[in-house]
C-alpha cells in the first residue's frame, strides 16, 4: 500500500516546477468538495477516514496540493494514536510533501517547515518556528498547532496563552472537538483544575455524544480530591459510545498521583483491568484495545499478566512504546535482565528515537529497575508530557528533586 501510495503521489506531483503557489480557492470545485469531506472526517477526530476524501480530492485536480498534506497530517496523528501500521504510509507521504514544498503558499510552507522540523527530532527549532508562524497568521490553524506543539513540548501555560486567542465558535476552530480536547489537557497539564473542569463542561455542551469531555470533569474533580463527586461525570463519560476502559483507569492514577493514596485508586485501576476482560473477543484483539488492556494491568500492579501481553503485543505489533512497556513490566516482574537488555537498546542507537527520546524511556526502565539515582539523571535529559505524571513507575519517585523537575511543566 506504501509503495503503490508512494508511486501514485510522484506521477502526479512531480510535474514541471515554477507553478505558482496556491491556497483552497484555487482548486477545482469537485476537488474542493471532496477535500471538504475529508475535513469534516478529520474534524470528527476520523483520521483514516479522512484519507479516502484527502486522495479522492487531489486525483480530481492534480495541481491542487492542500489534500496531501492534510492526508500526511491524518496519519500522523492516526500513528501518534497507536495505529503503528499507518508509519510508512506517513512517511511516505511527508516525503512527497517535503519534495512539493515550493508548490504551497507561505502559510503552508510554514506548516509544512515546523513538521518536518519535528521529524527530524528538532523540536525547539520547530516550536519557534510555530511561533513565528501564529504570530504571522492569527487565528488560523497554525495557532492551534502551536499550542498542541508547546503542550507537546511540556509548556501548557503557552498551549492555553495561544488556545485563549482562539474562538471555538468560528472557524477554524468551530465544530473542532480537538480544540476542546486541547485545551482541556493543556488546562490539567497546568494544574488549574477549575479551568479543565469549565473546558470539559463545555466542550460537553458542544459535542454531547462524545464521553470525553465529561471524562474531563471527572479528572478535574479527582485531581481535586473530590471523591464524592467523580463517579457521577465518570458515569456519563462511560455512558457514551466512545468511552473506554482506560477513563476509568485514568481516574485511578489521577488520584494516585495527586497525592490521595494507592488505596483510593486500586478499585478504579481494577475496575478499568474488567472492563478491558470483559470485551468481546474481536474487539479485544485490536492493537489499540491490546495496548490498553495491558497497561492497565501493568497500572493496577499485575505486574506478570502485564509482562506476559507485552510479550504478545512486541511479537505482533512491536512499536517503540511496546517494546519500553514490555521492559519496564519485565523488570516489575522481577526479570531485570530482558529489562536491562532492552535498556541496552534503547541508547544502543539502533531505534529510530531522538535523544531526548531515548532518555524518556531509559528513565522509566530505570524507575522500574529500582535506580533512581540513573533514572533521574535520564529523566534530566528530557522533559514530561501532558500525562507523565500519572504515570504509575513514576509516581514512588516524586520525591526526587530531579524527577519533580521533570513531571513539572517548563511554561
Amino acid at each position: 500500500m506504501c509503495r503503490a501510495a508512494r508511486v501514485l503521489f510522484a506521477a502526479v506531483l512531480l510535474t514541471a516546477p515554477g507553478i505558482v503557489a496556491q491556497d483552497l480557492p484555487e482548486a477545482s470545485p469537485d476537488a474542493i468538495a471532496a477535500h471538504v469531506e475529508g475535513l469534516r472526517a478529520y474534524l470528527a477526530g476520523d483520521n483514516l477516514g479522512a484519507l479516502p476524501h484527502f486522495y479522492r480530492a487531489h486525483e480530481i485536480d492534480p495541481t491542487f496540493y492542500v489534500p496531501v498534506l492534510m492526508a500526511a497530517v491524518s496519519t500522523l496523528n492516526a500513528v501518534a494514536a497507536g495505529n503503528a501500521g499507518m508509519t510508512a504510509v506517513n512517511d511516505s507521504l511527508w516525503d512527497v510533501v517535503a519534495e512539493n514544498r515550493f508548490r504551497f503558499s507561505d502559510y503552508y510552507q510554514r506548516r509544512i517547515d515546523v513538521n518536518l522540523l519535528r521529524r527530524e527530532g528538532r523540536n525547539e527549532e520547530a516550536l519557534e518556528l510555530a511561533r513565528e508562524a501564529a504570530a504571522a497568521y492569527p487565528g488560523t490553524k497554525i495557532v492551534y498547532n502551536y499550542s498542541l506543539y508547546s503542550l507537546q513540548d511540556g509548556r501548557p501555560k503557552a498551549a492555553l496563552e495561544a488556545l485563549a486567542t482562539l474562538d471555538p465558535d468560528r472557524e477554524p476552530m468551530k465544530n473542532w472537538i480537538s480544540f476542546f480536547s486541547n485545551w482541556c489537557n493543556a488546562a490539567h497539564f497546568a494544574g488549574d483544575f477549575s479551568q479543565e473542569e469549565r473546558c470539559g463542561r463545555t466542550g460537553s455542551a458542544r459535542f454531547p455524544a462524545n464521553g470525553f469531555a465529561d471524562w474531563h470533569v471527572a479528572v478535574a474533580r479527582a485531581s481535586e480530591g473530590r471523591l464524592a463527586d467523580v463517579d457521577g461525570p465518570l458515569e456519563e463519560a462511560m455512558s457514551h459510545e466512545n468511552a473506554v476502559g482506560g477513563w476509568i483507569g485514568n481516574i485511578g492514577t489521577t488520584l494516585w498521583a495527586h497525592g490521595y493514596g494507592e488505596a483510593a485508586a486500586k478499585p478504579y485501576l481494577e475496575k478499568a483491568v474488567a472492563w478491558y476482560q470483559a470485551l468481546p473477543p474481536d474487539q479485544a484483539q485490536r492493537p489499540a484495545m491490546r495496548r490498553q488492556g495491558a497497561y492497565w494491568l501493568y497500572a493496577s500492579g499485575r505486574y506478570d499478566e502485564a509482562r506476559s501481553a507485552y510479550e504478545g503485543i512486541v511479537a505482533d505489533l512491536g512499536s517503540v512504546a511496546d517494546r519500553g512497556y514490555f521492559g519496564i513490566t519485565s523488570a516489575l516482574a522481577g526479570d531485570r535482565a530482558t529489562a536491562a537488555g532492552i535498556l541496552d537498546e534503547f541508547m544502543g542507537g539502533d531505534m529510530d528515537l531522538t535523544a531526548p527520546q531515548r532518555h524518556y524511556w531509559a528513565g522509566l526502565l530505570c524507575a522500574a529497575m529500582g535506580d533512581r539515582d540513573r533514572a533521574a539523571e535520564h529523566l534530566s535529559q528530557t522533559w514530561s508530557g501532558t500525562w507523565d505524571h500519572h504515570e504509575p513507575v513514576l509516581i514512588p519517585l516524586r520525591d526526587d528533586p530531579v524527577i519533580k523537575v521533570f513531571l513539572a511543566p517548563r511554561g
